[in-house]
Formats: C-alpha cells, sequence, structure tokens
C-alpha cells in the first residue's frame, strides 16, 4: 500500500540504508513489513501481554541475522549440560540465597542505579563492520559474539568504578576484544563474561576507552601498560536463584547475566513488562547487564541494560519479567567482577 511504502522510505532515510542491489532492497522490504505488520497484531493484545512492540534500526534483518549478528553467548555443550543440571538441582532443594533474605530482611524493594548516574551510556555494538550484509563470515561473527559481552563486562566494571571509586571512566571494549583471544573468547564456547574479567585480571588491567576506541572488528592488541583504567580481583558467580540475583543488585550493583533473547518478541521490545512462555531458562545467548529490580501494578522485574543503542526498548534499557521461574534465565549465569 501507499502508507506501507511512504514507512519504508522513512525507514531507509532515517537509518540510512543503502542496498547493494534490488533484490537485496525486495527481500529486506519484505522482512520489514512482516516485523510491521508482526508489531501491529502483538501490540493489538498489548494489554493482555503486558508489552509493547515497535520498529528499530534494524528491523530489515531477519531473526537468524540478529542471533547471528546481535547475540554474544554461545554455551559449550559442557555449559548447558552444567546448567540444566544446576536448574533441575536449585528447583528441588531451599533456594541457595543468604540468611538475609530467607529471614526477609530489609532488602530494598526496588533499585534502579541509573537513576543515581551509576550506570554508562547506552553504547550500540551495530553489527560489527557488516550492517545487513550477507555473508557473515565466521570469523566477524565471532567478534560480534565477543563485543555483545566486552560490553556487558565493561558495563558492570563501569558501575563498580563508580559506585566505589566515584570513578566515571569509560572503558575499552575494544582492549577485550583485541586482546583476550587466548581466554576462550575466540571461538566463543563457552564465551562467558568471566573469560573477559579473567584475561582483565590476568592481564593487570584495562584501558580507558579514551585511548582505545570501539572499532567494531577484531585488529591487533594495542593494550598500553602505562594506562590502566580498572583492575579486577576477581569475578564471582551467583546462584541460579532470583533472589541471591535480587540481594546483588540491591547491595553490589549492577550484575552481568546471560538470557535467552532470540526471540522476535525481545528483538522488538518497546516497552512494558517482557514475558514470552516460549522464552528457555538453559539455552542463553545473549548478555546484558541487570541495572535494578522493581514493581508495576503488581508485577514484579528486572531492570536490564541492552547494548543495541537508543532505539531498542525503553530509551536502550528493558523491564523482564521478575519472579516468574527465572524467566528467560536471567538468573541463570549471573555475576560481577572485583575490583582491586
Amino acid at each position: 500500500s501507499d502508507n506501507m511504502d511512504k514507512l519504508w522510505q522513512d525507514f531507509k532515510l532515517k537509518n540510512n540504508k543503502l542496498y547493494s542491489s534490488l533484490e537485496e532492497e525486495n527481500m529486506r522490504y519484505k522482512i520489514w513489513s512482516d516485523n510491521v505488520n508482526y508489531v501491529k497484531a502483538h501490540n493489538q493484545h498489548a494489554d493482555e501481554k503486558g508489552f509493547t512492540l515497535g520498529l528499530h534500526s534494524f528491523c530489515d534483518l531477519s531473526q537468524t541475522e540478529v542471533s547471528k549478528l546481535k547475540f554474544g553467548l554461545k554455551l559449550s555443550s559442557e555449559d548447558k549440560q552444567r546448567l540444566q543440571l544446576m536448574n533441575k538441582t536449585s528447583a528441588k532443594t531451599e533456594p541457595t540465597t543468604s540468611l538475609r533474605v530467607r529471614r526477609k530482611l530489609k532488602l530494598s524493594r526496588s533499585v534502579d542505579w541509573t537513576a543515581d548516574g551509576f550506570v554508562s551510556e547506552i553504547k550500540d555494538q551495530g553489527t560489527c563492520g557488516l550492517l545487513g550484509r550477507l555473508n557473515l563470515s565466521d570469523m566477524s561473527i565471532q567478534v560480534h559474539d565477543f563485543s555483545n559481552k566486552s560490553f556487558v563486562s565493561t558495563g558492570a566494571l563501569e558501575s563498580q568504578l563508580r559506585i566505589k571509586n566515584d570513578d566515571f571512566t569509560t572503558l575499552s571494549e575494544q582492549n577485550l576484544i583485541d586482546c583476550s583471544v587466548s581466554y576462550g573468547n575466540e571461538g566463543c564456547d563457552g564465551g562467558l563474561m568471566s573469560q573477559a574479567f579473567s584475561y582483565v585480571k590476568d592481564n593487570n588491567g584495562i584501558n580507558p576507552d579514551s585511548i582505545y576506541q570501539y572499532m567494531g572488528s577484531i585488529n591487533r592488541c594495542k593494550f598500553r601498560k602505562s594506562r590502566i583504567a580498572a583492575r579486577v580481583l576477581g569475578y564471582v558467580n551467583l546462584p541460579i536463584d532470583e533472589d541471591a540475583l535480587m540481594e546483588a543488585v540491591d547491595e553490589i550493583g549492577p550484575i552481568a547475566v546471560g538470557i535467552d533473547a532470540d526471540r522476535t518478541s525481545f528483538t522488538l521490545y518497546r516497552g512494558g513488562i517482557y514475558f514470552d512462555p516460549a522464552c528457555s531458562s538453559e539455552n542463553l545467548n545473549h548478555a546484558v547487564l541487570v541495572v535494578g529490580y522493581g514493581t508495576e501494578n503488581g508485577k514484579d522485574y528486572w531492570l536490564i541494560k541492552n547494548s543495541w543503542g537508543k532505539s531498542w526498548g525503553e530509551d536502550g534499557y528493558g523491564r523482564i519479567a521478575r519472579n516468574k521461574n527465572n524467566h528467560c534465565g536471567i538468573a541463570s549465569l549471573a555475576g560481577y567482577p572485583l575490583l582491586i
């Protein structure tokens, strides 16, 4: 229709979309228009779903492309087995939370670390120089996998620096991408945030972004010993338990987590409290930062910081259902770095 054509032209203009051929443009238009229709259909039932969808800069990519370009966690089969086992055991036994939570001693009713300026600016990991191109070489996918974890790892570190040291330095994701290849982040097998922190620990530090800026591709390691912005003692893994996560967010600060984000409803999320019955608590594929929690109209939620720019979600942030049986695996792979 004329209306769709106008929307399409607006979308291309706003997001600087240039396609290599008419065939590609037609294919992109088809994906984009399917997404427009998906959003419209969902939003007609937004009240009962509890969240709305919307369009953003990368809704001309298929869900397969989004998962290749935008997600950053690849669990090895060992990691998956470990998670399945831990999920089973933690469901059966008493939650592994501290006495504080069990005795219902005072935890804050709600926490929002962004309100006090303790969370760094929303960044956009982009598509690692691949903008919409389909010839995804393995190498670029690997870089991308790791760039997502790098954003979350530096985000967790930046918040700890702000909370503990009143230090507002922005850290270098590129330093992690270029230099931590030997930490299992190359092929991204079991590439968890803890590997990024292990690199920073063994390396005796990480550079600030001001001297080592984000390129969106893997390059030679250019780490400078003379310009250390943060040092790490180690990394604390939390038990698979939402109460433990809540306590950590309240007492420690923003927590790095892995979630299952591989669904169109998450990719196109615009606002509200995200809940999708198909979401897995074991099949984790994307790293985000939990920066708070709260309750709205009787519904508990986690506040997350994503790395897909401000056009996604609520200005780059999202809210995920809390106390809904570890929804999307938000507590399955949670942890934080210990600063020196």
